[in-house]
């Protein structure tokens, strides 16, 4: 297996307090029942400072996700930089980044050579084939790199635990830690600008999907779960 390659972020201050709240959210829908954890479970206010949280809770009814996708992708004005290790999009995903191309800005998806499924690897190739057509780039990295990360116009980014999946957006809960603080945006740019020095760019001439790969293919990303 390939190298494995992930990222995550340190928070500090009142932020700190978000998350454990948050945590603890997720441990009472779960079904804990430790009482000093259940006793942090009161309402987050997630106010959009610089640093802020952002909580997916579909068993509550809360898909923070998609809106978040949606708005970023319509908003954005010059650039998206998504980095993701299975890229298995829903129809309003595709639609909305290829709306984002046609407006001009410039789309770009960072995602594993190779993951650790197979099958998941053919699924991959198969809707990175189709949004290339439709003008989005997609550089492939020779690492596993399970790092979840969305980055807009270079200003303000997302660094997460959802994959780019029907899961992540309709089942699974989710939390990201959203960002506007120059310093770290900086400091994210660098890293994905390495990452993305070390792929290479997809080219859709070289690549042609088979006939079971048409049908395959969404049904797996229908199924799809990690």
């Amino acid at each position: 297996m390939n190298q494995w390659v992930d990222l995550v972020v340190r928070v500090e201050g009142r932020l700190v307090k978000s998350i454990s709240r948050s945590f603890a959210k997720a441990y009472v829908l779960s079904g804990g029942k430790d009482q000093t954890l259940i006793a942090l479970n009161r309402e987050v206010v997630l106010n959009k400072a610089k640093t802020w949280i952002m909580e997916h809770f579909p068993v509550s009814n809360k898909f923070h996700l998609k809106k978040i996708y949606k708005e970023v992708l319509r908003d954005s004005e010059v650039s998206v930089l998504l980095v993701s290790p299975y890229f298995l999009p829903k129809r309003w995903l595709i639609g909305s980044m290829h709306q984002a191309v046609l407006r001009g800005v410039k789309v770009e998806v960072l995602i594993p050579k190779s993951t650790n499924n197979f099958f998941i690897d053919r699924v991959n190739y198969f809707y990175i084939y189709k949004m290339s057509k439709l003008g989005v780039r997609f550089f492939l990295e020779p690492k596993m790199n399970h790092a979840k990360v969305l980055i807009i116009d270079e200003k303000e980014g997302m660094v997460g635990s959802n994959n780019l999946d029907n899961f992540s957006f309709e089942f699974n809960s989710e939390i990201g830690v959203f960002i506007k603080n120059t310093e770290v945006i900086r400091k994210l740019l660098k890293i994905t600008s390495e990452w993305k020095g070390e792929s290479v760019l997809f080219d859709p001439k070289l690549y042609k999907p088979s006939w079971i790969d048409y049908i395959v293919s969404p049904l797996i990303r229908l199924l799809f779960f990690l």
